[in-house]
């Protein structure tokens, strides 16, 4: 399953049994966590870990494991990458693949 958590984060902590059943299941979480539009130009791998850890803990609030939430995470762009401009483009992916990385190191998965 994929979400918008960039701009739309916060509302996948309305499903929590459908997230709970996806877990149970092996079943992953794609995080559209860095924007796909011209926002991607204010945003460094700081400022999407902040938001994206907001949006988990919202999650956990309604009772789910973070440490499971982390585990079972995909960093992802929100769609619409083919859309931007090349330079866009580019940093949407090296912010993404940044990210991903700095998720690994400081959560161990």
């Amino acid at each position: 399953m994929n979400c918008d958590a960039f701009t739309y984060g916060e509302t996948i902590a309305m499903y929590p049994a459908g997230v709970k059943a996806l877990f149970a299941r092996g079943g992953c979480l794609a995080w559209g966590v860095v924007p796909t539009s011209t926002a991607i130009r204010e945003q460094s791998v700081t400022t999407l870990m902040t938001h994206f850890e907001n949006v988990m803990d919202h999650l956990a609030a309604q009772g789910i494991d973070k440490h499971l939430i982390t585990e079972q995470a995909i960093i992802t762009p929100s769609c619409g990458t083919g859309s931007l401009d090349p330079e866009d483009a580019e940093r949407v992916f090296a912010l993404t693949a940044q990210l991903s990385t700095a998720m690994q190191e400081k959560y161990h998965f």
